[in-house]
């Protein structure tokens, strides 16, 4: 990928890998994958090949597919050839009351052994 996207007279050249973009400093834009449900990976996969870098997700059931995010970026960075350097990912911390009880993985029986 590029160093730089950006030529002298401001024109745009090409892509920033993550972690070019991020070194540089230079303000980018995250897609975002909320309220996509089933076509969370599709998307993802879509937006890196028309050259977004920058993913953003959550741990929320309710709202976001993360799975469906690591799907979608494993299959189109292995056709682009991209690297993990290549790409940045961003993910929330969603408190418990934020979630959707009946769409969260957890476990149903847990036992508990006092020492």
């Amino acid at each position: 990928m590029p160093k730089s996207a950006m030529a002298s007279d401001g024109a745009i050249v090409g892509p920033l890998s993550a972690e070019d973009m991020l070194a540089t400093g230079q303000p980018y834009i995250l897609y975002g994958t909320a309220w996509k449900k089933d076509d969370t990976a599709d998307l993802v996969y879509e937006a890196m090949h028309v050259g977004f870098c920058f993913v953003n997700t959550a741990c929320q059931p309710r709202h976001y597919d993360e799975a469906g995010v690591g799907y979608g970026w494993k299959t189109a960075a292995g056709e682009i050839g991209l690297k993990r350097k290549d790409f940045f990912l961003q993910t929330k911390f969603t408190a418990l009351e934020g979630q959707d009880w009946n769409n969260m993985p957890r476990m149903l029986h847990v036992r508990t052994t006092r020492h």
